[in-house]
C-alpha cells in the first residue's frame, strides 16, 4: 500500500521537481532557503483541521536538484522541502514546496511535469487527468489519479501551483475514492498564503 502511494506522490511531484532530484550537501545559502520552505509546507495541525485526528507526521525531507537531466535551464538550482502525514489505513497527505532561480524556470518545470503526467497514462494500471485550476497562485492545475494494484485501487487528488519563483503541491491519496477537491484546494491555499507572506 505505501509503495503504491509513493508511486502516486513520485509521479505527481514530478510536475514540480526537476528530473533526477537527489540528496545534496546543503550550503549555508541552501540551508536558509530550505528553512523558509519548511515554514511554507503544511503542518499536522493544518491536516487535522480538515481530515481529523489519527495522522502521523513523516520526517520532512530537504533536497536539491543535482542532476543535469532537467529540460529547463536553471532547474539545477532548485531547492525543495517535502513532508507527509499518514494514517494507518494508508490515507496520506503530501505537501511540497520548491524554490527555483526565477519564475520562468518554474513555469518551464510545470509544463514539463504535465508532459510526464500524460506519459504515465500509457501505463495500463495508471489513470491520471490534469486540468487548469483558477483562483490560486500564478498558475495552477488539478491532477486526479487512480492506480490499480491487484484488486485494490488507490486514488489521488493533487493541486499543483506556482507563485513567483516557487512551485508547490498538496496531494491527498488513499483507498477512498471520495476525496473532496475543495478540501485539497483549501489546503493549497494555506500554503499559498504562507508563500505570499514569507516569499
Amino acid at each position: 500500500m505505501k509503495r503504491v502511494l509513493l508511486l502516486i506522490a513520485t509521479t505527481l511531484l514530478a510536475a514540480l521537481v526537476p528530473a533526477g532530484v537527489q540528496l545534496a550537501k546543503a550550503t549555508p545559502a541552501s540551508r536558509a532557503i530550505r528553512a523558509s520552505l519548511k515554514s511554507f509546507v503544511l503542518t499536522k495541525a493544518d491536516v487535522t483541521s480538515v481530515y481529523g485526528s489519527g495522522f502521523t507526521a513523516g520526517r520532512g525531507l530537504a533536497q536539491k536538484n543535482t542532476s543535469d537531466k532537467s529540460k529547463c535551464a536553471n532547474a539545477k538550482s532548485a531547492d525543495e522541502y517535502v513532508v507527509s502525514f499518514s494514517r494507518s489505513n494508508g490515507f496520506t497527505v503530501f505537501s511540497n514546496v520548491s524554490a527555483f532561480k526565477d519564475a520562468s524556470t518554474v513555469q518551464c518545470e510545470l509544463r514539463y511535469g504535465l508532459i510526464l503526467i500524460k506519459q504515465e497514462n500509457k501505463i495500463k494500471s495508471v489513470k491520471m487527468h490534469s486540468s487548469s485550476l483558477g483562483g490560486i497562485g500564478d498558475s495552477a492545475y488539478l491532477v486526479t489519479s487512480t492506480i490499480a494494484s491487484g484488486k485494490t485501487h488507490i486514488y489521488g487528488t493533487d493541486v499543483i501551483f506556482t507563485k513567483g519563483r516557487y512551485a508547490a503541491s498538496v496531494e491527498v491519496g488513499g483507498k477512498q475514492s471520495n476525496i473532496k477537491t475543495n478540501d485539497v484546494v483549501g489546503l493549497a491555499h494555506v500554503v499559498e498564503g504562507r508563500i505570499s507572506s514569507g516569499g
